[in-house]
């Protein structure tokens, strides 16, 4: 292509650069308020690949070999394995460090995400004002149903994160074979729904599912061809497949409890269900329909073919993200379908902002400072669906602790050269013992994060459930001494204390401390 034929995305390149220049001051705002790299800002889940990043690295000793919660949590895709490999040989190559290597990633699977949001927009609706305005609020995360999300933070590599950034590239394949009547392109978009499923089985096969659901609704009818769809998409997922129907073996039967308790906290109350949970779906089904309506009325309802397939996706994951509520309250179906939820934002931004546009041009007209100001009402109300109350609250977390965290990290970093590759290390499950895995790299005998088996395998939830209640009733003791004993009767030479734990038994736990930085000392129990 010439240069010159660029000439015409010049404007979408502008709204592109500064969607990413938003998105760019927004996750370096963590690092100015709270002067703490990025890689030492992970989220939860990106703890637990970056650990399984460092055991593929070159300078992985063994760390993790001993650490018995950690290897429990064993359902890992096996593509999700593999890639996880490849990801850190390029880095290991480059000579990237872990955390540094899935700072990158995920930096770049943000830019893949919002580009592609930006694109599949403006293609499907043809108005600049809405792609500009649903990419820049997709800047800001939205805590979904399952505890998934729409859009993200760079906060470390998460496999869902990079697959939302592929989806929205691949949804162009179905919006193109709807409106090309092309079968071709529908055989291609559930082939790669099939293919990316092998490395992360989840959320492609949501997409799969929403899909077919959709275009039940949209044509009003049980078509053979779906079901061709659906072979194409297994056909493509050997791996998905095997780890299905093979791997599953391996683990014992959920212990229902277990999960009940350490899962359905959020749902204990139907006010909460209804004014928290489920309030972002409420305020969008309001928005769409009285949208929707309204424009009926009027009489000005966007002649856009793409409309009507966005309609049917919205149907489709509004229902099927419901059932999936319903499972919640079960022991054994979690997050098998409320995380669809996380198109209903998408599908749902697009509409309010396609009925909404059409009612306000009506109205205002269409002139340049008129799109200027829908541009910005419409980014106000779709912000407000956000989670952005979250990230100012993580924002002022990140300067009120800034202090705290740079010395915790003081510790952890020192770990390389006074403790053992593989000991393992005693630490609060709810606050310190998954840094202690992703920052000072090594194992811990048990964290919170670790309660995650409890949907898969019943005995390694067992024990996890045991370990985790023991130490923490130690720790409401308050008695440093009897956290120390606790340690030496299990065989763990190594505590990271916070001292701020412990009212009793401080200075005998201070004497054997090793390093110490603020508040935080890793402590040897015994010699």
């Amino acid at each position: 292509m010439h240069w010159r034929g660029l000439d015409r995305y010049k404007t979408d390149f502008i709204l592109i650069g500064i969607v990413l220049f938003c998105a760019l001051l927004l996750n370096l705002s963590f690092v100015a308020v709270s002067g703490v790299p990025l890689k030492y800002q992970l989220s939860s889940d990106a703890f637990v690949h970056t650990v399984h990043w460092s055991e593929f690295s070159g300078s992985y000793e063994g760390n993790f070999v001993n650490d018995t919660m950690f290897q429990n949590n064993r359902s890992w895709p096996t593509g999700q394995l593999f890639i996880d490999n490849v990801f850190v040989q390029i880095g290991d190559f480059f000579g990237v460090g872990v955390l540094d290597w899935s700072i990158f990633i995920s930096a770049v699977s943000l830019v893949l995400f919002l580009v592609g949001v930006y694109a599949l927009v403006l293609y499907t609706t043809r108005n600049r004002a809405l792609a500009f305005s649903i990419a820049l609020v997709s800047c800001i995360p939205v805590i979904s149903l399952g505890l998934s999300g729409w859009g993200f933070l760079v906060k470390g590599f998460v496999p869902k994160e990079l697959g939302l950034g592929i989806i929205v590239w691949l949804l162009f394949l179905y919006f193109k074979g709807v409106e090309e009547g092309s079968r071709t392109k529908f055989i291609l978009f559930f082939a790669a729904l099939g293919l990316f499923s092998n490395w992360y089985p989840v959320i492609f096969f949501h997409v799969a599912a929403i899909v077919l659901f959709a275009e039940v609704i949209r044509t009003r009818s049980i078509k053979l061809e779906f079901i061709l769809y659906g072979v194409v998409f297994l056909a493509a997922s050997p791996l998905a497949i095997y780890d299905v129907l093979f791997r599953i073996g391996q683990f014992s039967p959920p212990n229902p409890a277990i999960v009940m308790e350490h899962y359905t906290e959020v749902l204990h109350s139907w006010s909460y269900l209804l004014l928290h949970y489920l309030r972002k779906q409420i305020i969008y089904v309001v928005l769409v329909l009285g949208l929707w309506a309204w424009c009926q009325r009027k009489k000005i309802l966007p002649p856009s073919p793409a409309l009507s397939v966005w309609m049917a996706l919205w149907w489709s994951t509004l229902i099927l993200s419901l059932i999936g509520v319903v499972l919640e309250f079960t022991p054994l179906a979690k997050y098998l379908l409320a995380r669809a939820s996380v198109w209903f934002y998408l599908s749902s931004m697009v509409l309010v902002g396609t009925y909404a546009y059409a009612l306000f041009v009506a109205r205002f007209g269409s002139a340049l400072r008129m799109k200027v100001l829908f541009v910005l009402v419409l980014s106000i109300i779709l912000c407000a669906q956000t989670s952005v109350l979250n990230v100012l609250e993580g924002l002022k977390d990140g300067y009120k602790e800034s202090t705290d965290t740079k010395q915790l990290i003081s510790v952890l970093a020192q770990f390389e050269g006074i403790i053992p590759p593989q000991s393992m290390v005693l630490a609060n499950p709810d606050g310190e013992a998954n840094l202690v895995r992703a920052y000072g790299n090594r194992s811990t005998y048990v964290a919170r994060k670790d309660g995650n088996v409890a949907l898969y395998d019943g005995a390694a939830a067992d024990q996890w459930f045991a370990r985790y209640h023991e130490v923490r009733d130690v720790l409401e003791t308050k008695d440093c001494v009897a956290f120390a004993d606790y340690g030496k009767a299990h065989d763990l030479q190594y505590g990271l204390l916070d001292m701020t734990d412990f009212t009793e038994g401080v200075a005998s736990c201070e004497k054997r401390a090793l390093l110490r930085s603020g508040k935080y000392a890793l402590v040897q129990f015994y010699e």
